[in-house]
């Protein structure tokens, strides 16, 4: 994905079957041209989320966008565990919970 406008792109998950404790879902963000795990963006970094929905915001423990990339192209790795299943994901302009507007962001890919 090229990244645009990241200061306020914010990671949208439509996810179900999650649990605390039981199953749920992290996301790596990857230097496009590496593969490699962007600091801050690592799925250490990421909060667990255990909340199902078709609108659920992603953060990282000090990142709530992607104001901290310094790289043009990333790549998704999205890391499940329990029976937690992604249907889809989007970049929103506005909060991670607020109303769905597409982000600057484009190509789309995910690695699972």
């Amino acid at each position: 994905m090229m990244v645009r406008d990241a200061a306020s792109a914010h990671l949208v998950v439509n996810i179900d079957g999650t649990a605390p404790g039981r199953s749920w879902f992290a996301v790596d963000l990857l230097d496009g041209a590496t593969g490699e795990p962007l600091a801050g963006y690592a799925s250490d970094d990421s909060t667990d989320t255990t909340e199902d929905g078709l609108s659920v915001g992603v953060q990282w423990k000090a990142q709530q966008t992607l104001a901290g990339v310094k790289c043009d192209r990333i790549r998704l790795r999205f890391r499940f565990y329990g029976k937690a299943k992604l249907y889809s994901f989007h970049f929103d302009k506005n909060s991670p919970h607020g109303a769905v507007t597409p982000g600057r962001i484009t190509s789309a890919s995910a690695t699972t």
